[in-house]
C-alpha cells in the first residue's frame, strides 16, 4: 500500500512549517485581539457611567437634595446609597413653555 501524502507537501519542509506558524499566529490573533479589545471598551464603559454619576451627584449638590460631605467612594455607590437615580428625567416629566404661534 502506498504511503499516503498528508499536510502540504508542495513546499519545502521549512516553508511548510512557517506556513503552519503564521496560521497558527493569525488564529491566535483572531482569538485574543477581540478579547482584548472588548475588556478595553468595557473598561471605557464603566469610566463614562462613573463619569455620568459624578455629574449626576453634582447636580444633586447643586439642587441641595444632598449634602455636601462624604465625598470619598465610587459616585455610582453613592448615588445607590443615597437612593438617587441615574436616569435623567423623561420628557414628560419637564416643564415646557406653551408655544405660541405669531400671525
Amino acid at each position: 500500500m502506498p504511503q499516503r501524502l498528508t499536510g502540504l507537501k508542495v513546499f519545502w519542509p521549512e516553508v511548510e512549517t512557517c506556513l503552519r506558524l503564521g496560521l497558527a499566529v493569525v488564529l491566535l490573533m483572531g482569538v485574543f485581539l477581540p478579547l482584548a479589545w472588548s475588556y478595553r471598551q468595557h473598561a471605557e464603559a464603566e469610566l463614562w457611567h462613573d463619569v455620568a454619576c459624578a455629574y449626576r451627584l453634582q447636580e444633586a449638590l447643586r439642587d441641595r437634595v444632598i449634602a455636601a460631605g462624604g465625598r470619598t467612594g465610587r459616585p455610582c455607590e453613592r448615588l445607590a446609597r443615597l437612593g438617587l437615580s441615574l436616569a435623567a428625567p423623561s420628557l414628560d416629566d419637564r416643564l415646557w413653555p406653551a408655544a405660541s404661534v405669531h400671525d
